[in-house]
């Protein structure tokens, strides 16, 4: 039974990460032609999608990837907005921005969970360890120009590759320099030369910036349970309170009952002589709706 239900898993996910990364080659490119509005409308698509790939997800990882777009929209919003050291091509934040954060999470999860990367994690993290400084050698040699903070997210990727055997940093670090080679290379977005502030020198895009996302994920599965915790506290909350609150009024508000005996003899007995008690029947009575009579006799 498990096995039926990892293969239909495993199934829905290759098929979902086909049409994901159809649609992300496809909204990239529109985006390139489109105005602040067709860059809204455009965004609205990619929640649609977003909710379209949750229907396929438990409840935990939906969570999971609901805290990592709240982490990375705040992540946009200080690198992009506030430090400047890349810039949309409209000089916005893009609508569709957040929900793609959730959606390259959400795949990363799902790709990383495959049995096919499971049980080759070692071959997995020596294969990204050589795409990595594949990508930062050219430059980090470049005479005119180094890219020292190519550099810098390289070490850092490192540290995540020798700190968690989780194949996720993996496959969150190729398929986010996918996307940043393919997004700077169309104009979607571009790095500062310089990180202000700084002076550090930058390529567009840094070498291994995927580090950044490998971050943000860390970030994001350490912050889910606490976030659920608290969802669940509160519902509790107001579910305890609910249940409660009639039950208080009940107590002590509720009008008194009374409660009599009705004497229904049989033919054959003597009115007269009082039956067993277990033949009597209890009925209970409310204090608007007094009884008529208390003993009924044949």
């Amino acid at each position: 039974m498990m096995e039926a239900v990892s293969t239909s898993r495993s199934r829905s996910t290759l098929l979902l990460f086909l049409a994901f990364v159809i649609y992300w080659l496809a909204a990239l490119r529109l985006d390139i032609g489109t105005d602040a509005r067709g860059q809204f409308f455009l965004g609205l698509t990619s929640w649609a999608f977003l909710l379209f790939s949750l229907r396929f997800s438990p409840w935990r990882e939906r969570g999971q990837v609901l805290t990592m777009i709240g982490v990375a929209t705040c992540g946009e919003c200080f690198g992009s907005l506030l430090w400047g050291a890349y810039t949309y091509r409209l000089d916005n934040l893009p609508v569709y921005v957040p929900p793609g954060h959730g959606l390259f999470y959400l795949y990363a999860l799902r790709i990383a969970e495959l049995p096919l990367f499971r049980s080759r994690t070692q071959l997995l993290r020596w294969s990204t360890f050589f795409v990595a400084t594949a990508l930062l050698l050219p430059g980090l040699l470049n005479p005119f120009h180094r890219d020292i903070f190519g550099l810098i997210t390289w070490l850092g990727f490192m540290v995540c590759l020798i700190r968690s055997p989780s194949p996720m940093y993996s496959v969150s670090f190729i398929l986010t320099m996918a996307l940043e080679y393919y997004g700077t290379g169309l104009g979607n977005w571009k790095w500062a030369s310089e990180l202000p502030g700084l002076g550090i020198p930058a390529a567009n895009p840094p070498a291994c910036i995927g580090v950044g996302y490998c971050a943000m994920d860390a970030v994001a599965r350490r912050l889910a349970p606490e976030v659920e915790r608290f969802v669940v506290g509160r519902k509790a909350f107001k579910t305890i309170g609910r249940a409660s609150f009639p039950t208080f009024v009940q107590h002590h508000f509720s009008r008194p009952r009374l409660t009599r005996s009705v004497h229904i003899p049989s033919q054959e007995a003597d009115p007269m002589i009082p039956l067993p008690l277990h033949q009597h029947k209890v009925e209970a009575l409310s204090v608007d709706n007094p009884p008529s009579s208390y003993v009924q006799s044949s």
